[in-house]
């Protein structure tokens, strides 16, 4: 991590830490980005737009609108961090149902963004040659996609605790935990609220929209991502075994639309990787070039579940918010993952996995 200093800590550990207070928003982004980011009608910038952002992207010819968000977090790292990292390893993206007009009702038009869909999942699996997906979304969203059994079928979903052996594979890791609902959403709010909940337990639509306008949009973003960290740690810390494994890779993970869920995910593992935090939060921003072609569907699926304009886009705010939090409040993000059980020693193996080899090159020690 940039600027990072390594002192012991009571435990004996070595502890590296960022600087205490991160700096304003104009600092943590890159010059080349701090002016708003311009979208393309593909997921993949073209060179029509900035070389400067072009250089963020894996232009896969095949995923071009179809698969949405999709791009290696090797890409992340501009030269403002001293480490760079492999690539062709870990993938983020949205999921492949993301993007589908659900107002299109013409069976040919629907036949042919499956046929196009097909063939994409084919080209990862084959070309790209990715092994292991992981689905951060919850099982309800898991249930609802449309391209759940065509996913399925070439990346079966099986537990962490077996699986191993099959060439493809699915691991279902929510980060929108039971933990999380109770604890963290339905326990703070107002006891109207949750008596309002509670009289329309029998209407689950009538209490999903209570529980959506009180407690999601309530929140925001920033305070969704704190909720997640604080509620789900035990889940993040699985989710980084499966990205530390080498058998797992190359390996894909997405949430709905790759960039909120994701985004978190991403910045977890760009961190401990030493990434500089302008960097991360420059990799979470550029989610609004991405999606920029589909964000009235994004958007239009966030009205009809209740969602607020909030959730709409990744404004950079919201992650220099999410990384001062956890600096805060945990003094750093590998004291972080540390206390959610993702030790030192599997933060060490997960850099040693990702970053090049450098002379330069900063780990924990």
């Amino acid at each position: 991590m940039d600027e990072m200093q390594a002192r012991r800590n009571t435990n004996g550990h070595r502890k590296v830490d960022s600087t205490s207070s991160l700096p304003s928003s104009s600092l943590l982004l890159a010059p080349s980005v701090a002016a708003p980011l311009t979208a393309t009608n593909s997921p993949c910038p073209s060179p029509a737009v900035s070389k400067k952002v072009q250089h963020f992207f894996d232009d896969h010819e095949h995923l071009k609108g179809v698969v949405w968000n999709f791009r290696d977090i090797a890409r992340a790292p501009t030269q403002n961090s001293k480490n760079t990292l492999k690539r062709g390893l870990i993938y983020r993206s949205a999921a492949l149902y993301r993007g589908v007009d659900p107002s299109v009702t013409c069976n040919e038009i629907k036949q042919a963004k499956l046929e196009q869909t097909l063939k994409a999942l084919d080209f990862m699996k084959h070309e790209i040659k990715v092994k292991v997906i992981v689905d951060l979304r919850t099982g309800i969203e898991k249930d609802r996609d449309p391209y759940e059994p065509v996913v399925e079928r070439e990346y079966p979903t099986v537990s962490m605790w077996r699986g191993d052996g099959l060439p493809h594979r699915r691991y279902h890791l929510p980060l929108l935990t039971r933990s999380l609902m109770v604890r963290g959403l339905f326990w703070p709010c107002e006891r109207s609220v949750k008596y309002k909940m509670l009289r329309n337990l029998n209407q689950p639509n009538v209490m999903k929209q209570i529980f959506v306008k009180e407690a999601f949009n309530h929140l925001g973003l920033v305070g969704l991502n704190k909720c997640i960290l604080q509620h789900s740690g035990d889940q993040i810390a699985r989710i980084l075994r499966v990205c530390s494994n080498p058998n797992n890779y190359p390996l894909m993970f997405h949430c709905s639309s790759g960039k909120d869920r994701t985004g978190l995910i991403a910045a977890l593992i760009l961190a401990c990787c030493g990434i500089d935090f302008g960097d991360i939060v420059q990799n979470y921003h550029l989610s609004d070039v991405c999606l920029g072609p589909i964000n009235d569907i994004v958007m239009q699926e966030n009205r009809s579940g209740g969602l607020s304009a909030d959730f709409d886009l990744c404004p950079p705010t919201v992650m220099e918010d999410t990384l001062k939090f956890i600096v805060d409040t945990y003094g750093s993000v590998h004291e972080y993952l540390e206390s959610v059980g993702f030790g030192w020693s599997e933060q060490m193996e997960l850099q040693k996995l990702l970053i090049e080899p450098a002379a330069d090159a900063e780990l924990p020690k």
